[in-house]
């Protein structure tokens, strides 16, 4: 096991030959990386969650609406799913995002820089958005309203993975199957082994549990997202590329097929 800060940061490293098999990720890195590279595969989805990104402020800043963050400055990871978040809620509120001042910082930091007015929101993902809740208790509000973004988190391999390990790939899927099942049927063992895996406080643990659906899929939602993202990466000039990839092609089913073939409910391409 390699851990990373984020699931960005494993990708990148994944797509420039690091000596890995198989990351996690979340949706918007994913399309980042598809303007540029199509030698990579996504081979299932195993967990979601509405609420595991979050646009936490501070209100010692006198910000308590949306509409509050026009000229604030707002802590964030570029080109992630918190960020994706972000831009919806600001569009859902008549804000564009040269109304705010974004200012790149580490997930791990977002917490102490939003307690100390470094910056005067954050949005970021779980456990950051709740630490930083818990550490500035009534100075804090969380302004993103659970369900304004499905986040998907999701296993990447490299093509040639595939090709060569496809029965590799295929038991992998298998485990993490059973792994779900585990955390469905027997809740408090599986959060003892994340307490201990993780070193996170149980109750925050027990506290995060339920905002997120483990299961192995592919979707045809998953594939609807990244081309919304897309069209937002275009429009925001994120990437310097006009043109939404095709990602039914960065899809491999086969082996989530063999485990579940009714987990897989992708609309094949019309011809």
């Amino acid at each position: 096991m390699k851990e990373f800060p984020s699931g960005k940061l494993a990708l990148a490293a994944l797509l420039h030959g690091e000596p890995l098999d198989i990351i996690m990720v979340a949706s918007t890195p994913i399309m980042l990386q598809s303007f540029g590279r199509d030698d990579f595969r996504i081979i299932a989805t195993f967990a979601t969650s509405q609420d595991n990104d979050k646009v936490v402020v501070n209100t010692e800043s006198a910000v308590a609406t949306v509409a509050d963050l026009l000229g604030k400055k707002i802590g964030y990871v570029k080109g992630t799913s918190a960020h994706f978040l972000l831009e919806i809620l600001l569009v859902e509120h008549g804000l564009v995002p040269s109304q705010v001042a974004l200012v790149d910082i580490q997930p791990f930091d977002a917490p102490k820089a939003l307690a100390t007015r470094q910056v005067d929101a954050i949005t970021v993902w779980e456990p950051y958005a709740t630490q930083a809740l818990d550490l500035l208790r009534e100075r804090a509000v969380q302004l993103s309203p659970p369900g304004t973004y499905r986040a998907t988190y999701n296993f990447v391999v490299m093509q040639d993975l595939i090709r060569q390990r496809q029965h590799a790939v295929t038991r992998f899927l298998t485990a993490i199957d059973r792994a779900n099942r585990f955390i469905s049927d027997q809740r408090d063992a599986a959060q003892t082994i994340v307490v201990g895996r993780l070193q996170l406080d149980r109750a925050l643990v027990a506290k995060l549990w339920q905002q997120y659906s483990y299961r192995l899929f592919l979707d045809q939602l998953f594939v609807l997202d990244l081309e919304s993202q897309a069209r937002w990466a275009v429009k925001s000039q994120l990437i310097d590329k006009t043109v939404v990839p095709n990602y039914l092609r960065l899809v491999s089913v086969d082996g989530l097929q063999s485990v579940n073939p009714k987990a897989v409910t992708l609309v094949p391409p019309r011809h």
